[in-house]
């Protein structure tokens, strides 16, 4: 029996010892499992708002985002402050193609949090499949000069994308450049014209950055807020 079973055992109303043991659920994948000691959590203390945010990290999980978005509106209901909660609706409306609202949930988690690059990115990233390059643009040079310690090459990769669109095409491939020196993952052949270069280029980095940090989420841990990319260990 494990501590957390053993403390749920003892005291079958112990809110965070389900909580907790969802958490480890979730680490090992086990999604399913997560959600029900989440549900149980929630029956307990219905209106703590991590609980109903973490349903929902596991939720997306599973590929529900539906469910997933019912449970981040239902933390936002309970705290209008929860800046995770914006960030990953914003993140499952995205996934759901609602772009429109995806960039609605991550302008309101950038007025909680105006130096959070990666909100910038993402909605950057919902911009660019709405075809408003130039507002992703601006948010993916916000995204960068926020992140420059980081040196995060997603976004210098993202932004060379859409200078791809936008047909600036030495601005590009510049970025991409950049993107290379950051993450030197297969280098392309430069003896290449410079269209057929961007063209090796933006196959090459679109592979292998986009996994990075297109889109990245948001975890609670009892306590403390982690920060996680969305295929990171949690």
């Amino acid at each position: 029996m494990t501590p957390l079973t053993q403390a749920i055992s003892i005291d079958t109303r112990n809110a965070f010892a389900y909580y907790n043991r969802g958490i480890s659920y979730d680490r090992k994948g086990c999604y399913h499992e997560a959600i029900t000691n989440f549900t149980s959590a929630i029956k307990i203390e219905p209106l703590n708002a991590d609980f109903c945010h973490n349903r929902g990290f596991s939720q997306r999980k599973l590929g529900n985002f539906a469910a997933a978005v019912g449970d981040y509106t239902t933390a936002l209901d309970l705290d209008d402050k929860h800046f995770k909660a914006y960030y990953n609706r914003g993140f499952s409306y995205d996934k759901m193609g609602r772009f429109e609202d995806a960039i609605l949930d991550y302008t309101a988690a950038i007025r909680i949090q105006p130096q959070n690059a990666n909100a910038f990115h993402n909605r950057g990233s919902s911009y660019e499949k709405m075809g408003r390059y130039q507002e992703a643009l601006s948010d993916f040079v916000q995204a960068i000069a926020l992140d420059e310690r980081q040196a995060n090459a997603s976004s210098y990769n993202s932004r060379a994308l859409v200078y791809d669109k936008l047909q600036r095409y030495e601005e590009a491939i510049a970025d991409f450049d950049h993107a290379i020196q950051l993450d030197p993952r297969p280098q392309p052949n430069l003896t290449l014209t410079p269209a057929a270069l961007l063209d090796e280029v933006r196959t090459s980095l679109t592979l292998t950055l986009i996994t990075y940090t297109h889109f990245q989420e948001f975890y609670f841990l009892p306590q403390q807020r982690l920060l996680l990319s969305e295929h990171g260990a949690v």
